[in-house]
């Protein structure tokens, strides 16, 4: 039997890369075989030990899905023909398969249902747990980013299953995989090596998804946290007050159902009616089930979970707190003003800021794991204002406190295992898990951020089909973090603009030395993320994406020879980019304004002479410095078309500033503006395929 709840469908039928279907006459014998695989597995594991359940169907057909593609693609038609070397290929390409799935196959959509959480199994709000238990206790990657590691586990674990029913496949006279999966390695080794790549390959989201998530998170926090805390306390309170006057269970839920059907929402800015209509059983489309009914108090129980959704998204993507840090910290009785005790607050040095810190446990890049803290956000002393994080934490405390009591736990926040409606007794109170996150992340942006209106690409090149296709379903946890680093270090400084102002109290607040431990591993993070976009950046070069300024010549000419131009592989040409990367150091500093390659010819740059002096030493631009008319002239500077919205600003902007000198004949007093003003618009006449003059 399955779980209640739960998908068990395969999907036999699928697009392949060539442009046949998985149903097609002359893939018969591969179709044969996946299958006697899976109802083999089903009734007797053999070699691989144990048997798999009918709920692991979905992350079985994920798995089988993508190794069917991968071997049309490659020229493969049989399980014979995996042999070491072809694992050992198809483990190098995964990475590339699960964060560039159309550039590896040559721009053919052929998409997969990760974007419908098919990577994962279970009920669809407990989290599931790898069929393969094992492996996933094997690998501390899961814990950061669930999707990664099952993405990586349901691939991995295919190739086991088909080597563990290789004599059920010769009894039938079908092929079977003679050489054991991957050597001698286990599944959860293979697969937590694999998970780290793809981690390290996720994109941060592009501004175009990124805004309006963060934006409506942000709204859910400020002004929809009021109504949904004033309704589960008005819920909860009406049941308990029908329990103490004695009335049946099922009589304290009707009173406390009617109880929420009477509540009016509150009104927000400067609408004229309310933001939802008072709460009666409705339908709702659900990213997994489709069209389904909720009754009232499950539709409390979702906006509850929404408003969970919202504060960890903020806490994510504005702080860059892994999932197991944001599962970790602890609160008490004990409180400080309106803060849960998992918040310290502090003064910075000249005290005139006042910092807040959230204490949890840090797992990552540690031997044991330990308390730490992180830099939650800061305000100017004497202020009552709180920031939208620290709001966030105390939300979270408010919002989970009564099932923290009835579970008699203390975890800051808890999962329900009761599958609808709220928990009603201690043994519905479970520990939050990655996999619960995850989906409620999806569910979040699937339900309220409209991505219908997204273009392929954005004037950057970023692909966006991708997010308005599957409605956001495509997202993963780890991109928090990954777009927190990325606004951190300034590799793309137009992330997160609805904040700014935010992040300006955090950057002076992080000037702090007592803080570096902190900074440094968003660091780290950041910096993986820079080297990830510089390769992506190198072969979309080599692929002939156009590239101007002094540096383009230089690396069109590098990368003109036999040895790139004859690599007709996407897989391949993105492993030899991403080894010359790293061993000679190529990273490049990405800004708005362009691409400064500093480290591949720090001799020529202009920031550098401008304040004492260019060096082989000197290899990191200075920001003190330069300035976009400097880079524009630099021997380090390259743009590309992603840099466009820059310079139509800039010119926009300057050409408005000029209009004044036309009207009060100060020519020489705009000399400078119109000197930058000139340089903008060759570089948009550049960059959107004319030419400068």
């Amino acid at each position: 039997m399955t779980t209640p709840g739960s998908s068990a469908k395969l999907g036999w039928d699928f697009l392949l890369p060539d442009g046949t279907e998985s149903m097609d006459v002359e893939h018969t014998i591969l179709l044969e075989s996946f299958r006697v695989v899976f109802w083999g597995m089903l009734e007797n594991g053999r070699w691989y030990g144990k048997q798999l359940k009918p709920g692991s169907a979905a992350p079985f057909g994920v798995g089988m899905r993508d190794l069917f593609r991968w071997m049309i693609f490659r020229g493969f038609s049989s399980f014979s023909d995996l042999n070491a070397e072809v694992q050992a290929q198809y483990l190098s390409d995964l990475p590339l398969i699960l964060t560039r799935r159309s550039q590896f196959y040559g721009g053919i959509a052929v998409q997969e249902s990760d974007t419908e959480v098919a990577d994962f199994e279970g009920d669809d709000e407990e989290a599931s747990e790898s069929f393969d238990e094992e492996a996933a206790s094997e690998t501390e990657d899961g814990e950061d980013d669930g999707l990664s590691y099952h993405q990586a586990a349901n691939r991995v674990n295919t190739l086991y299953f088909i080597y563990g029913q290789k004599d059920a496949l010769l009894e039938l006279g079908l092929p079977a995989m003679e050489t054991k999966p991957f050597g001698a390695r286990t599944a959860g080794e293979v697969a937590g090596e694999l998970s780290r790549y793809v981690i390290n390959r996720v994109p941060p989201l592009p501004d175009e998804v990124a805004l309006p998530l963060i934006r409506e998170a942000l709204n859910w926090i400020e002004e929809k946290s009021h109504d949904v805390l004033n309704l589960q306390d008005l819920y909860i309170n009406a049941r308990k007050k029908a329990l103490g006057a004695g009335l049946s269970d099922s009589r304290a839920s009707t009173l406390a159902t009617a109880a929420l059907c009477s509540y009016e929402f509150r009104k927000i800015g400067d609408k004229d009616d309310a933001w939802r209509e008072p709460i009666v059983g409705e339908e709702v489309f659900h990213p997994e089930h489709g069209e389904t009914f909720h009754k009232p108090t499950q539709v409390l129980r979702t906006l509850v979970l929404r408003l969970r959704d919202a504060c960890i998204i903020t806490l994510q993507y504005l702080v860059g707190l892994r999932v197991s840090e944001v599962c970790s910290p602890k609160v008490g009785e004990k409180r400080e003003e309106e803060l849960p005790d998992c918040i310290v607050r502090r003064y910075s040095k000249s005290g005139v800021m006042e910092l807040f810190f959230l204490k949890g446990i840090l797992s990552k890049g540690v031997k044991q794991p330990r308390e730490d803290e992180w830099l939650l956000g800061c305000r100017p002393a004497g202020s009552t204002h709180l920031p939208a994080t620290v709001r966030a934490i105390v939300i979270l405390e408010l919002l989970f406190r009564p099932w923290r009591n009835l579970g008699e736990v203390d975890d800051l926040i808890v999962g329900f295992s009761q599958p609808k409606s709220l928990p009603q007794s201690r043994t519905s109170i479970s520990p939050i898990r990655s996999a619960q996150i995850l989906r409620g992340q999806k569910h979040f942006i699937f339900s309220q951020v409209n991505l219908s209106e997204l273009p392929d690409r954005n004037e950057r090149g970023e692909d966006l089909a991708m997010y308005r296709e599957s409605k956001g379903l495509c997202i993963r946890t780890h991109q928090g973090r990954k777009t927190f680093a990325s606004y951190m270090l300034e590799s793309r400084t137009s992330l997160l603009m609805a904040v700014s102002q935010h992040f300006k109290h955090m950057d002076s607040a992080m000037t702090e030395s007592a803080y570096f431990p902190s900074i440094t591993r968003q660091r780290d993070e950041a910096e993986a993320s820079r080297t990830a976009e510089t390769i992506a950046f190198f072969v979309e070069a080599i692929q002939g994406r156009p590239i101007f300024g002094r540096m383009a010549d230089l690396i069109k000419k590098y990368f003109s020879g036999e040895e790139w131009r004859n690599i007709s592989e996407y897989s391949e040409l993105d492993r030899k980019v991403g080894e010359l990367v790293r061993v000679h150091d190529l990273r490049i500093f990405f800004a708005d304004h362009g691409k400064c390659c500093i480290k591949a010819n720090p001799l020529e740059s202009r920031c550098r002479d401008a304040s004492g002096g260019a060096s082989w030493a000197a290899d990191t631009p200075d920001y003190s410095a330069r300035t976009p008319s400097m880079c524009a002239g630099c021997g380090c500077f390259a743009v590309d078309a992603s840099n466009l919205p820059f310079w139509k600003r800039r010119y926009e902007n300057l050409s408005v500033v000029l209009q004044q000198d036309s009207s009060a004949h100060v020519t020489r007093e705009f000399r400078v503006h119109r000197l930058r003003t000139d340089q903008a618009r060759k570089m948009v006449t550049l960059l959107e395929g004319g030419v400068a003059s």
